[in-house]
């Protein structure tokens, strides 16, 4: 059974994901769905920081930070900084 999530990125990065996708081959949704699923299977999530602009990679750092004492506290982790990738 398919399910649906709802997902809010800026228009820009939308339309170049659908573009590098359909260059691919693939519909945005099946690119989104191999991330969701290595996700779930290799419980890690892998961001190459020498791709993230210097001033986003602190924010990358802080949050790391905070999700790693946010999972040792066994609360619910939400980062709003995500957004901007």
């Amino acid at each position: 059974m398919s399910v649906v999530i709802n997902l809010k990125t800026d228009k820009e990065t939308k339309i170049q994901a659908q573009k590098l996708a359909a260059k691919m081959g693939l519909s945005l949704s099946a690119v989104l769905n191999v991330y969701l699923r290595t996700f779930v299977r290799t419980k890690t999530i892998t961001i190459d920081l020498n791709k993230i602009p210097e001033t986003k990679e602190k924010q990358w750092e802080n949050d790391r930070k905070n999700a790693d004492k946010t999972y040792k506290d066994g609360k619910e982790l939400i980062s709003d900084s995500l957004k901007d990738v």
